[in-house]
């Protein structure tokens, strides 16, 4: 077989086994807002589109738009903060009490591009009374983890592992 023939069959081989990102995970990259009671809501600022610097999220909690708690990440948690969004903890749910103590938990998913989709993370977060305390890391697939757990008891169950992930 000619030399030059070989890059084009592995290129359309590469394409034929290449998947799209799910288009409702690709919805998700743009939440970057929580709505929890009339007063209450979480936001997720990406500070670069305010003239911020580069790879920084600022995540804040308000009531009746004052804030209550802020902080800015950047590579917090094993993570580069390139990109965020909020991701939902289980199926359909942004806010849930994954641990039953009272105080619901939300997940912040991150990414860059120049990490493997099948291996981001996701921060889990709590939000108590007027603050908001991180929990722990999981891994997600950027493109096609449509929540962190597939359902509550996964939280608790050390050997839970991302179904998307590689």
């Amino acid at each position: 077989m000619p030399k030059m023939l070989w890059p084009s069959i592995v290129l359309l081989s590469l394409s034929v086994i290449a998947k799209e990102a799910d288009p409702y995970v690709e919805t998700l990259w743009d939440k970057n807002y929580l709505k929890i009671s009339n007063q209450d809501e979480i936001i997720l600022a990406h500070l670069e589109s305010y003239g911020g610097k580069p790879n920084h999220q600022r995540l804040f909690l308000r009531r009746n738009k004052n804030v209550l708690w802020d902080k800015t990440f950047s590579q917090e948690y094993g993570a580069l903060w390139n990109s965020a969004y909020f991701i939902p903890l289980i199926p359909g749910q942004f806010l849930v009490d994954l641990n039953n103590d009272g105080f619901y938990e939300f997940a912040v998913a991150t990414y860059h591009g120049g990490q493997a989709v099948w291996n981001n993370l996701a921060m889990i977060f709590s939000l108590r009374d007027d603050k908001i305390e991180y929990l722990k890391t999981f891994p997600i697939n950027v493109e096609f983890s449509r929540s962190v757990y597939s359902q509550k008891s996964d939280y608790l169950n050390s050997s839970f592992k991302c179904q998307d992930c590689n």
